[in-house]
């Protein structure tokens, strides 16, 4: 999804009076951490308060990479929560 349209559902969504609080669950920042850009991270910070819970697999994929792109979420203040071993079954 693109910055764009990702912003422009994120202003929809948050237009809605009652809804307090969005949440993003995600397993983009491990197996596609490039996809975090200062771009996508700007565009998020304009959402605040806004959270994502980010899945993962196993400990392995946690790679600097993965840090990298979770450090850039965090420096936008975006409030992330990993949740380990979300594998489907």
């Amino acid at each position: 999804m693109s910055d764009e349209k990702l912003g422009y559902l994120l202003r929809e969504l948050r237009s809605i009076p009652h809804v307090e609080f969005l949440r993003i669950g995600s397993r983009i920042p491990i197996f596609l951490p490039q996809r975090i850009t200062p771009a996508l991270c700007a565009m998020l910070k304009q959402h605040h308060p806004l959270f994502m819970s980010i899945h993962t697999n196993h400990p392995r994929e946690l790679t600097t990479e993965v840090r990298e792109a979770l450090g850039r979420l965090a420096d936008a203040g975006i409030r992330s929560v990993i949740n380990p071993f979300c594998s489907a079954m």
